[in-house]
């Protein structure tokens, strides 16, 4: 028995320490450009709005206007549509025209307002128009914000440093949902919306204050 109880032991070995402590070594390294953790912040901020109004936008549709699963559906079948037009060729387009950063500012921007304005949508349409805005702005703001990410990332670390963002949108997909469904029953279903706007408007002063210096400049043809 006394065997048997040493071999279960669960006190980390010296391996487990020392691997928790590189993670921690090499996340500190990965974060030290200012750049990068700006980026890591647009990111997490972004997401944490993104996915905590993917949790409510069912239930405010339900009390709002009265839908079922069908309408639903079509709704965020509306939204993939967009999202495959933009992804699937037009991002492109844009990327050959503007800079990665003009683009993020915009996806920001488009979310942020797509937000605000889905409290005062009290017809289908204006709802589509709204959330449509929001679609489009997270439909151009994550492929820029990656393409920063290994731009500015030195070439052997760039595969740690988009796992470095990852993570804390990982995390900011667990606590979105959270933080949108309390505000959702404390304060009402508009405040969670707001709150998605503001915390976009953090994410617009950190994108106003990056610069990518290594950023070639749009190409016109």
């Amino acid at each position: 028995d006394t065997l048997a109880e040493e071999g279960t032991t669960n006190e980390p070995t010296p391996a487990t320490s020392n691997a928790g402590r590189f993670r921690l070594r090499t996340m500190v390294r990965v974060l030290k450009p200012i750049q990068i953790r700006r980026l890591v912040g647009i990111s997490f901020l972004f997401s944490l709005a993104s996915v905590g109004i993917q949790a409510i936008l069912v239930l405010w549709c339900e009390r709002e206007f009265n839908w079922g699963p069908r309408p639903l559906g079509l709704l965020f079948m509306f939204y993939g549509v967009i999202a495959t037009v933009i992804q699937g060729g037009l991002i492109g387009t844009l990327t050959r025209r503007f800079r990665e950063q003009t683009l993020l500012l915009m996806g920001i921007i488009f979310q942020g307002f797509g937000l605000l304005w889905v409290p005062f949508s009290p017809t289908v349409v204006l709802l589509m128009i709204s959330t449509g805005l929001w679609v489009v702005g997270e439909s151009v703001c994550r492929p820029a914000l990656s393409s920063l990410v290994s731009r500015l990332a030195p070439v052997e670390e760039q595969g740690i440093t988009l796992g470095v963002v990852q993570s804390f949108t990982s995390l900011a997909n667990i606590l979105g949902p959270i933080v949108s469904g309390i505000l959702f029953m404390k304060l009402g279903g508009e405040w969670a919306f707001w709150g998605g706007t503001g915390l976009m408007v953090i994410a617009t002063v950190l994108g106003l204050q990056f610069k990518n210096k290594g950023s070639a400049k749009p190409h016109l043809s």
